[in-house]
């Protein structure tokens, strides 16, 4: 074939290949930046705000996002707990930010039931564990 004369993308085996070979990359990219700006220090004011922020990129829940949704809701029972107990700081942002609001509007998705139990069991623990009265 002429170097000239493009071949349309997905016409052979070798370019869908190649496009499932970039989509991973992609992927791998997108895991790594991400992981570039996740705070190194896990219970920290500023590991609470990425968890707000991963939050906010996720206002619709789905299949491709449902195990980061999982996880931050459970990293966030365990640092509110802990903050609760040693930086009332990280209570302040929970509150100040409305974050019971990302809690109430999971429960009112067509989500999947994972993404509602591990809800559940978050709000379960900080009923049950966070001692401040500032709510």
């Amino acid at each position: 074939k002429p170097l000239d004369s493009p071949t349309p993308l997905g016409s052979d085996s070798r370019n869908r290949a190649a496009l499932r070979s970039l989509s991973r990359s992609a992927a791998m990219l997108s895991r790594f930046v991400s992981s570039m700006f996740k705070p190194k220090d896990r219970y920290s004011l500023d590991m609470l705000k990425y968890y707000h922020q991963q939050l906010q990129k996720n206002l619709v829940m789905n299949e491709k996002n449902r195990d980061l949704i999982i996880e931050t809701l459970r990293s966030l029972a365990e640092l509110l707990i802990w903050g609760d107990q040693n930086t009332p700081a990280m209570f302040d942002f929970f509150l100040e930010n409305n974050m019971l609001q990302f809690f109430y509007n999971i429960l009112h998705q067509r989500t999947a039931q994972s993404i509602k139990v591990q809800l559940l069991q978050t709000l379960s623990i900080l009923i049950e564990n966070i001692q401040s009265t500032r709510m």
